[in-house]
């Protein structure tokens, strides 16, 4: 995209959502210092190396895209680096900017999806931070089997961080419970890169210890590649209170054993049965069904999100996902050519009432209550 060229609505979308504070403070983060402030008349001045910038001020002004546009090619040229790279930073969630992989502690592995060598810096936040009956309905949506209706549109990563910190801040042993038996049975559909930054970004010693124990039990498969989990500098306790007795008592649970987590045995049941088969799951969660046929990846996740929203535009196809924008730019070009109408053999991203009824049977769960 060069200053001269017609912004087609995608692009224009895309350029509207940054905002006119985050692109000042992106230019300040590359070097770029304030010439003069004209913001009476709607813009200020950014200069470096001799080379100015005009910045828009009001994104309700009809041309501030393609002003936006102008800003983004110059930079882009002055720096040297591609316009997409640069609207990709521009477009990431405050805090991700200057985030490097190499802050994380390389202390513990864990496989992951097939392209994470090559997997996006840009990983948002979550944008859910479930709680009580929500946390619950997110669950159930991903085929944990507790008693409550359904959110069959929770995001995969964001649901099973939240499940930790209920089981590990919280003392819930039996969400913890269900939530090692999901991850033994669906860990290889996990987008592990995405999990990884939001187990750092929790910065809690007991919910990172307990991701480094599941990393710990996982086998390495020889092509995966090697996802870094930040591990506690110590290995933690599962019981606040009175774990040295049962660990004397009952000896540690032999599926924790030697890793960053000590788990007396019996404390967290094992019961596979409390979670959806794939193939269950599969049937009643979109994005689960397109990482089973594409692998765990963004792409699965936003071929998903267009399934249901067609008309949803680039920019927020890549925030719904936490993606990179240069993939929701070729995932909207391929669902273009090759559309997925819901209903033609393809389930949508809602839950199917029916089979979560049924595996509710088999795990003999009650259909009322809550888990809290």
């Amino acid at each position: 995209m060069t200053p001269e060229q017609r912004l087609n609505d995608d692009e224009r979308s895309v350029l509207k959502s940054i905002s006119p504070v985050s692109l000042q403070e992106s230019l300040r983060s590359r070097g770029w210092e304030l010439k003069e402030d004209l913001s009476e008349q709607w813009f200020v001045l950014y200069e470096r190396g001799g080379v100015m910038v005009d910045v828009p001020l009001n994104p309700d002004f009809a041309d501030y895209a393609r002003r936006v546009g102008e800003v983004v090619a110059v930079v882009a040229h002055v720096e040297n680096v591609t316009v997409r790279a640069l609207v990709d930073a521009l477009t990431q969630p405050v805090g991700d900017a200057h985030r490097n992989d190499s802050e994380i502690p390389r202390t513990m592995i864990i496989d992951g999806e097939r392209d994470a060598a090559n997997a996006p810096s840009r990983v948002g936040v979550r944008s859910a931070h479930f709680k009580g009956y929500e946390l619950t309905s997110a669950m159930v949506g991903i085929g944990m089997l507790f008693a409550a209706p359904p959110n069959g549109n929770s995001n995969i990563e964001d649901t099973l961080l939240a499940a930790s910190e209920e089981g590990m801040e919280r003392d819930d042993l039996r969400v913890l419970g269900v939530l090692v038996d999901w991850f033994d049975l669906h860990g290889s559909r996990v987008i592990v890169h995405r999990l990884t930054k939001l187990v750092q970004s929790s910065h809690s010693d007991r919910v990172q210890a307990l991701w480094s124990a599941l990393a710990q039990r996982r086998p390495q498969p020889r092509r995966s590649a090697r996802i870094l989990v930040r591990a506690p500098s110590t290995v933690v306790d599962l019981l606040r209170v009175g774990s040295e007795l049962q660990l004397r008592r009952r000896g540690e649970d032999p599926r924790f054993a030697g890793t960053a987590l000590r788990v007396p045995s019996g404390v967290l049941r094992n019961r596979p049965e409390d979670v959806l088969a794939p193939a269950e799951l599969a049937k009643v969660h979109g994005a689960y069904r397109w990482r089973v046929i594409m692998g765990p990846s963004y792409r699965a996740d936003m071929w998903a999100a267009l399934q249901q929203d067609p008309t949803v535009s680039t920019a927020d196809l890549a925030r719904r996902t936490y993606g990179p924008l240069e993939t929701a730019w070729q995932v909207k070009r391929d669902f273009a050519v090759l559309p997925v109408p819901v209903g033609a053999g393809v389930v949508s991203l809602g839950v199917d009432e029916s089979s979560l009824a049924v595996a509710r049977r088999r795990s003999s769960l009650p259909e009322g209550g809550e888990t809290h």
